[in-house]
C-alpha cells in the first residue's frame, strides 16, 4: 500500500509539473499573438519592427514548449491509464481512442502546425507572407485554447450548461493569455531591445512604446478572467461552505487570492507606475521591477491552476484525474 501511494503521489506531482508547463506555454503563445496584434503599433519604424519580430520569435518558443509538455502530458496521462498486464503499445492505442486521446491527438498536430507557421513567418521576408503565416499560427492558438476544456471539468458540467462552460473556459484561457502572455511578451520585448544594444543606440525603452497600449488588454483580460472564473466556480462548487470542506473548493480559494494579489499588483502598475514612467525617463526600472514580481505570482496562479484541473470538485479531500 505504501508503495502505491508513492507511486501515486509521483505521478500527480508529475501531471501537476506537466500542466503547469502546458498552460505556461499556452499562455505565452496566445500572448505573444495578442501583443504582435493590439499593443505593438502599426508603425514601421525600428522599435515596432523589432517589437513583432520578438513576438513572432516567442510565439514559435512558446509552440515548441507547448508540443512538449503535450507529449509529456501523453505519458503521465499513459502511465495513469496503464493497465499492468498488457503491453505498452495495447494502453496507448487504446488511450488514443478515448476523447481525451483524440483531443490530444488534434492538439499535438495544432501545436506542430502553429509552431511551423510562425517559424515560417520569422523566416519569411518583409511582406504579406510573414503576416500571412503569422494569422495562420494566431488562428492555431486560439484552437489550442480549447483543449484545456475539451479534456478537463467543463466536459462533466451538467448537459445543459456544457457548451455554455466550454465557451467560458475558452475565454478564461483566451483572457489569461492576453494578460498575463501579454505582459510576458511586453517584458521579454524591452528585455531584448535592451541586450541587442538598441535601449543605448535610440536613448529610449519600449515600455512607454507598448505600456499604454497594453493597459487596456490588461484590464479587459482581467475583467473576463474574473467573470469566468466566477462562473467556472458556481457550475464546479456546491456552495460557500465546499470552499472549506472539498479539495477543489480549497485550491480554488487559494487560486482566488493569487489572483487577487497579481490584480492589485497590476492596478499599482497601471495608477501609479505608468503614469511615472512616462512622465519621466528614471520610471521604467521601478515598472520594470514590478512587472517581473507580477508575472511571478502569476506563474504561481498557472501552478495553483494546474493543480486545480486534477482535482475532482466532488471530492472531499483527495486529488483525482478526471481528464488531465
Amino acid at each position: 500500500m505504501a508503495v502505491a501511494e508513492v507511486a501515486a503521489t509521483g505521478a500527480t506531482v508529475a501531471g501537476v509539473a506537466v500542466n503547469w508547463l502546458f498552460f505556461s506555454g499556452l499562455i505565452a503563445l496566445v500572448g505573444s499573438a495578442a501583443t504582435h496584434y493590439l499593443v505593438v503599433p502599426r508603425d514601421t519604424d525600428e522599435a515596432c519592427r523589432f517589437a513583432r519580430g520578438v513576438c513572432r520569435s516567442t510565439g514559435m518558443l512558446a509552440a515548441g514548449l507547448l508540443k512538449a509538455s503535450l507529449l509529456l502530458l501523453f505519458w503521465v496521462k499513459l502511465t495513469e491509464f496503464r493497465d499492468p498486464f498488457a503491453a505498452w503499445e495495447e494502453d496507448a492505442r487504446a488511450l488514443l481512442e478515448t476523447r481525451w486521446g483524440l483531443s490530444w491527438a488534434a492538439a499535438v498536430v495544432a501545436a506542430a502546425l502553429c509552431g511551423g507557421a510562425f517559424l515560417l513567418a520569422t523566416r519569411a521576408g518583409v511582406g504579406r507572407g510573414r503576416q500571412r503565416w503569422f494569422a495562420v499560427g494566431s488562428a492555431l492558438a486560439a484552437v489550442l485554447a480549447a483543449f484545456p476544456s475539451a479534456t478537463g471539468h467543463a466536459q462533466v458540467a451538467a448537459e445543459e450548461w456544457r457548451w455554455l462552460a466550454v465557451g467560458s473556459d475558452v475565454l478564461h484561457v483566451l483572457a489569461a493569455g492576453g494578460w498575463i502572455g501579454g505582459l510576458a511578451a511586453v517584458v521579454v520585448c524591452e528585455l531584448r531591445w535592451t541586450a541587442s544594444g538598441r535601449a543605448s543606440k535610440e536613448k529610449r525603452s519600449l515600455l512607454p512604446l507598448l505600456v499604454p497600449r497594453f493597459s487596456p488588454l490588461a484590464l479587459r483580460g482581467a475583467g473576463v478572467l474574473v467573470l469566468t472564473g466566477v462562473f467556472a466556480s458556481a457550475l464546479h462548487v456546491g456552495g460557500p461552505s465546499a470552499l472549506i470542506d472539498t479539495a477543489y473548493g480549497r485550491v480554488l480559494l487559494a487560486k482566488a487570492v493569487a489572483v487577487v494579489a497579481v490584480m492589485a499588483l497590476g492596478a499599482r502598475n497601471w495608477r501609479r507606475l505608468t503614469p511615472r514612467l512616462l512622465a519621466a525617463e528614471d520610471g521604467r526600472r521601478p515598472l520594470a521591477r514590478s512587472a517581473a514580481l507580477e508575472l511571478a505570482i502569476a506563474h504561481v496562479v498557472i501552478l495553483i491552476t494546474a493543480v486545480l484541473v486534477r482535482t475532482n470538485p466532488g471530492s472531499p479531500w483527495g486529488w483525482e484525474n478526471l481528464g488531465w
